[in-house]
């Protein structure tokens, strides 16, 4: 097989198939998607793991609120972040594991110690120690411009609301060193496209090169 370790270091996406599966991991890069409420991460996020063929991690907060809570976030502790936070990133470990070049994250750990302080008042020691352990390769935020849709657990439908969470995630990305690039289109579609071509640019960059934007 006329491929060496050392191409496959330097363009491991060009040699991928050649590239064992055991060492697919280490060369994988990831990418989550921030917003506020109804702002369309999810389906943003399902759709590009199709696009490219690949694996997504869903927001497990929302899970965890319908299977331990009866879907009532405002019965949301303190003491349960931790639990969130602990299976979220039990879960981006799973979808590395198996993805294809690039794993899509729906909502990463800023946005949960983001709900945690504006619930609790207070940020949490543990979800902050996975803050700064996962550092995804890209981290996009849509803008909090889209119709606000209602489905029985979102709770932050206020204009006023939105906003003021909007800034309180700004502000805890810019407070961990986090570089992120902000979507600002309203249309569904423009959001998707921009995306695409972010994700096709981190693709193509060198490992560990931010993208700026």
């Amino acid at each position: 097989m006329s491929i060496s370790g050392s191409q496959i270091r330097q363009d491991p996406f060009r040699y991928w198939d050649y590239t064992p599966t055991e060492v697919k991991p280490f060369f994988m890069r990831t990418l989550a998607i921030l917003g506020g409420e109804s702002s369309g991460k999810s389906t943003l996020v399902n759709k590009l793991a199709n696009i490219f063929n690949t694996t997504s991690a869903w927001e497990y907060g929302r899970d965890y609120v319908f299977s331990h809570l009866g879907g009532d976030e405002m019965a949301l502790q303190y003491s349960d972040y931790d639990k969130i936070a602990l299976d979220q990133a039990q879960y981006v470990d799973f979808i590395v594991k198996y993805a294809n070049k690039v794993a899509f994250i729906d909502t990463d750990f800023v946005t949960t110690q983001a709900f945690c302080k504006k619930y609790e008042g207070r940020e949490h020691q543990f979800v902050q120690a996975l803050i700064d352990e996962y550092r995804f390769d890209l981290v996009i935020l849509l803008e909090n411009n889209t119709t606000w849709v209602a489905d029985g657990l979102l709770s932050l439908g206020d204009p006023a609301k939105c906003k003021a969470f909007q800034h309180l995630l700004e502000t805890m990305l810019c407070a961990s060193n986090i570089d992120y690039v902000h979507v600002e289109y309203s249309d569904y579609d423009k959001r998707f496209l921009r995306c695409v071509d972010l994700v096709k640019q981190l693709l193509a960059m060198p490992e560990h090169q931010p993208i700026i934007g």
